[in-house]
């Protein structure tokens, strides 16, 4: 025989990592992964026994998670994967672990038995009622200050009869040497109160033997006890006296000797027979099994319990020490991961509610989705920063939980949005939301949303303005369907529905808003199809390119290389009719080809965009209509500006008059802008008022007069002052008014001058009788039983 590591080595490289394999020499159960350091912890330097003195040889296998592995025929083991974890051990696991135990609390040794602890605990109340010293011994050296209520104590006596809650309870308190219960020197140094005498003790003892394996973790104990007795100090505030040097030492000592028990077989062994000795159905060896797979993550999970605690109530210092000793703990990073996933469930757990709840909120009032988003937020907050300060940036987790409430904001945003159309405060939602994520790819497409946002809002024109869910449920309920009607494109109906069932253009408010949004929609759709038929020139340019593409490449060379010229006799064929006995052609360029036509073709083309100019005219003046009177309705509201300032500039190229809005207003039965004229009654009745517009004199002649010299004076004028390039201009904007206050049709234009000459004599007609009509105003004729005068109003 010789020194066995290399044989253990080759055993462990045979293997899967995760697979069961035993011991050679110790014949213990554990993962190939950790057979070279268990050899090197239990049996370092010895040899191994070859296959002659009775170990079978083994054979590589395939990893087989899922199922037992061979194990020899007299000890049967499992693999750790389907150990089930000791849910008692970690439920147990906290920062109170050692303050809660029944063996401090009542200051026992492990064997004390329930029966005994119980006549103890009797004798002791007596004595204290009768003012007598406690004749019962304590461990002193790890009594508790200050000292345990009887409420705690009481309970702490009833666990003694549960038999988990015993063992575990045990498992954490330091033990007797011997293992008899006998009292042994640390435990007396311990009842007198000298802890560092029971620690040298217990250091002195061989390592290598059971009672080594005991001594260990008793040391574990103590040095735990001690650490978490600081922490909690520092939590209570009282943290005035702890040596912080002195606290890290216990916590490196702590664990690393906790890691070294739970790979000493000596020590399951012991606990084990603990558990015969107990002899409670409920304990078996099994139980030991999953205490000692839970054990790792039970006190990984103490730490993470004590960093999450920290988080919470804001102490970073102590968050980011705790994260450094479990970056440093012997257990693997695996342990660590799997407790500061447990510890982040209950946050996930609370986010879900959370969010549960805000939808539940805007789902049933979207109108108020911005409330709801916002509290969702501020909740989630909280969670989220406890949650940050555990896991490192770009840990899945930690991601997963920030986009999980991102994309729930995002939601609630749209339901909000589509309810109120509030741009700005769903793009300050969306910003929210950003801020909160942490995935590139949910940032970026809140961030496609917020830019989506911006633009709709730049554009302006909502139907939902401020107040308009606060306006009785009935109303809402109505409108709602004709903003259903609008979305479905029947804007017309909207409009009606607006005016005669609620008179939106009178009641003002929210309902205003709807209207004009509708009145400027239906005037661009109008504007739309009007245009998607516009066609100027009849077509005509884009058959020319259709004839020019069916030439042969040599004939489309000829017919662009060959252009006609003032000074050649003879001309080339028109590129568009083929006619060669034209005298006067039209060069152009059509999508960058320079082309020709001859004067007929010209005056052809003229013609036709004159008639599709004519044709679409009319049109351009009905939109502007529509969209100046949702101006008018909603003054200064960005989205009807643009459009009316679009829509201006179009009449402009067109030469169309912008008209008012008062045919329109009285079409779709809505009342006059301009306020109404009064009348003059034909009679009057003793003791009233006429509708006189003002006192004065005249006759019909005068008024004739008058009339006769209104004419000559605008018809005269018109000829001496030029605008735009015709004498004619004053007198047909003047006629033109004249005409929309009657509400009289307007004149066509012609660029005919015997029409125009007609269309002036009409003209002087009209302002003839115009300041006839004006002379008529000012003779007053007083009648018997009536006042001479007064001011305006009802018969």
């Amino acid at each position: 025989m010789s020194d066995g590591r290399q044989e253990i080595l080759e055993l462990a490289k045979v293997q899967h990592p995760e697979n069961t394999v035993e011991c050679p020499l110790c014949k213990t159960g554990l993962k190939a992964r950790n057979l070279v350091r268990h050899y090197d912890r239990q049996h370092k330097g010895q040899p191994v026994p070859t296959k002659q003195e009775g170990n079978e040889e083994r054979k590589p296998t395939a990893p087989q998670p899922n199922a037992p592995q061979p194990a020899a025929p007299s000890r049967p083991s499992r693999a750790r994967s389907e150990i089930q974890p000791c849910t008692e051990l970690l439920a147990l696991a906290g920062p109170r672990l050692y303050r809660n135990n029944m063996f401090r609390v009542l200051g026992l040794q492990v064997s004390s038995s329930a029966s005994e602890v119980r006549k103890r605990e009797k004798r002791m109340e007596m004595e204290r009622k009768l003012g007598l010293d406690s004749s019962s011994t304590t461990i002193n050296a790890l009594e508790l200050d200050p000292e345990p209520e009887s409420e705690v104590r009481a309970r702490a006596v009833e666990r003694m009869s549960e038999p988990v809650a015993r063992f575990l309870d045990e498992f954490f308190w330091v033990w007797p040497l011997a293992g008899s219960g006998t009292l042994d020197g640390p435990i007396a140094a311990l009842e007198r109160g000298d802890l560092t005498a029971a620690m040298k003790a217990w250091r002195g003892v061989d390592k290598g033997s059971e009672a080594g394996a005991v001594a260990q973790r008793n040391l574990a104990v103590i040095h735990h006890l001690r650490a978490l007795d600081a922490e909690l100090a520092i939590v209570e505030g009282d943290d005035g006296e702890i040596d912080r040097r002195a606290l890290k030492a216990d916590w490196k000592s702590a664990l690393q000797l906790w890691f070294d028990a739970s790979l000493s077989e000596d020590l399951w062994a012991r606990s084990r027979e603990r558990v015969r000795e107990l002899n409670d159905q409920v304990l078996t060896t099994g139980f030991v099994r999953r205490v000692r797979e839970s054990l790792p993550l039970a006190l990984v999970s103490i730490n993470v319990q004590l960093a999450l605690d920290a988080a919470e109530r804001g102490d970073a210092s102590s968050v980011a020490r705790q994260m450094a000793l479990m970056s440093e703990m012997p257990f693997g990073q695996e342990c660590n991961e799997q407790a500061l996933q447990a510890a982040i469930k209950p946050i996930r757990d609370r986010i879900k509610t959370y969010i549960e709840a805000a939808k539940g909120r805007w789902t049933a009032k979207p109108p108020t989705g911005n409330e709801a988003v916002r509290d969702l937020h501020a909740q989630a907050s909280k969670q989220l920063a406890v949650v940050d300060a555990l896991l490192s940036a770009g840990h899945p987790a930690r991601s997963g939980l920030h986009d999980m409430v991102a994309e729930a904001m995002l939601g609630g945003q749209i339901a909000y949005l589509q309810k109120t159309a509030a741009w700005d405060e769903s793009i300050s939602l969306l910003v929210l939301a950003k801020e909160t994520a942490a995935g590139a790819v949910t940032r970026n497409n809140l961030q496609e949303n917020i830019d989506v946002l911006q633009r709709e809002r730049d554009l302006g024109n909502d139907w939902y303005s401020p107040g308009y869910w606060d306006l009785p449920e009935e109303t809402v309920e109505a409108v709602e369907v004709l903003h259903g009607e609008l979305k479905a494109g029947n804007l017309a109906k909207t409009i009606k529905g607006l005016i005669e069932n609620h008179a939106a253009h009178e009641s003002g408010g929210p309902l205003l808003r709807c209207l004009a949004h509708a009145l400027s929609l239906h005037g661009i759709q109008q504007f739309n199809e009007g245009y998607a038929q516009y066609d100027p020139g009849g077509g005509m340019l884009e058959g020319l390119l259709d004839k020019l593409r069916g030439l042969s490449e040599t004939q489309l060379h000829i017919a662009l290389s060959t252009y006609p010229s003032p000074t050649d006799y003879s001309v080339p064929k028109c590129l568009n009719c083929g006619r060669k006995d034209y005298t006067s052609w039209n060069n152009f360029t059509f999508k960058d080809i320079e082309l020709f036509w001859c004067i007929i073709c010209q005056e052809k083309y003229e013609s036709s965009v004159a008639k599709a100019k004519a044709q679409f005219k009319p049109i351009i003046v009905r939109a502007y209509e529509y969209v100046q009177l949702a101006d008018e309705l909603d003054p200064n509201e960005s989205g009807i500006v643009r459009n009316l300032g679009n829509i201006k500039g179009m009449l402009v190229d067109f030469g169309a008059r912008p008209s008012s809005t008062k045919r329109l207003r009285k079409s779709l039965g809505m009342n006059s802008k301009r306020k109404a004229k009064a009348s003059r009654p034909a009679t009057t009745r003793p003791g009233s008022v006429t509708d006189a517009v003002s006192k004065g004199t005249g006759s019909k002649s005068h008024a004739a007069l008058i009339g006769a010299l209104v004419g000559l004076l605008a018809f005269a004028v018109s000829f001496f002052i030029p605008v735009e390039g015709t004498p004619l201009t004053v007198i047909q904007w003047l006629s033109s008014q004249v005409a929309e206050f009657l509400e009289l049709p307007e004149f066509p234009s012609s660029t005919n001058q015997n029409v125009n000459f007609g269309v002036q004599a009409a003209i002087f007609l009209a302002f003839w009788m115009l300041g006839a009509g004006i002379g008529m105003l000012f003779r007053r004729a007083p009648e018997p039983g009536t006042a001479s005068d007064g001011e305006g109003g009802g018969a």
